[in-house]
Order: C-alpha cells, then structure tokens, then sequence
C-alpha cells in the first residue's frame, strides 16, 4: 500500500495465482495510477483479494485471457476493474462492488464479459445505463456501481460478498 502509481504489476506468463491480498491507497500520483495492473496474463486467478482507494483503476486487465475473478473486494476507485485489448474473462462472480465512481466494471472491448452474480453496492443491482433500467421508459432504477455495454450481470447478488483476505 501506499505506492505512487501502482500496487501489483504483472506482464506475460500464464497460470498466475492472485489470491488473500489487500491492496489500498496506492496510485496518488502518475498517469492512471491502479491498485493492481496487468497485461498479457493467460489462465490467471484473482481471488479474495480486498482491493480499495487506488485513484483511477481497481484492476486493469490488458490483453488478458482466461481469467478467472472471483470473492474478490473492489471499491472506491473511479473505475473497478476496467477490460482492454481484446481481454477475455472466463468467470467474474461473487465479488463486491461498491463505491467506484464511474463503473464497477467498463469493458472497453466488443465481446461481452460474464459478470453474473455480484453485489454492485445496493440490493437493486447496477446503475448506470447499461445497469438496471426500467423496460418501459429505459430510465435507470439502481443506484448500485455502473457497468459499461458488453457487461451481462443479471442476475446479481442483493447483498455483499463475505470474504477473508
């Protein structure tokens, strides 16, 4: 914790274990300061990790391929956990999301992520407006963390995560 840009930084390799780590208040300082940045990751696991106050990112997962993120902490960042350069998730459930100003997840790729069964920080699911939208009028009905388009999270979870880092 307490780092100027950066947590956790890993590039390349495959079959990666993230896993019981609290990572906070780093990312004060720097262009897109992060709690934990990656690129080129294949088969890597997150899990029961508590990641919290990282500036812009949670996590960035870039150009990553069967990942697996799972019982996992994200909050009060601008953006929890933010998909790039073609990364696919296998899994991303029974995580936490709350307190992010901006997205709990922005995917920025066309291919859709599986982010079913998460608390996205109140019972009503997640806001913004590709989140829970009335089907009548299109308005928004959650004021849980947003998720960008490409982002399936229905259903969700009405209540947080427990989780032991």
């Amino acid at each position: 914790h307490d780092n100027e840009r950066m947590g956790i930084w890993l590039q390349g390799g495959k079959g990666h274990l993230i896993d019981g780590n609290r990572v906070y208040d780093n990312g004060v300082v720097g262009p897109q300061p992060y709690g934990i940045g990656t690129w080129q990751l294949d088969a890597t696991t997150f899990s029961d990790n508590e990641i919290r106050n990282n500036g812009a990112y949670g996590v960035t997962l870039g150009a990553a391929t069967n990942t697996t993120f799972e019982s996992n902490l994200v909050e009060d960042h601008t953006i929890g956990v933010y998909l790039y350069s073609s990364s696919s998730v296998s899994s991303m459930s029974y995580n936490s999301f709350s307190g992010n100003s901006n997205y709990g997840i922005y995917n920025s790729d066309a291919t859709m992520v599986n982010a079913k069964c998460n608390w996205w920080g109140y019972a009503s699911g997640p806001g913004g407006p590709h989140g829970r939208t009335d089907p009548a009028d299109e308005k928004e009905v959650s004021k849980g963390d947003a998720v960008s388009a490409n982002v399936d999270w229905n259903p969700w979870l009405p209540q947080p995560v427990r989780f032991t880092p």
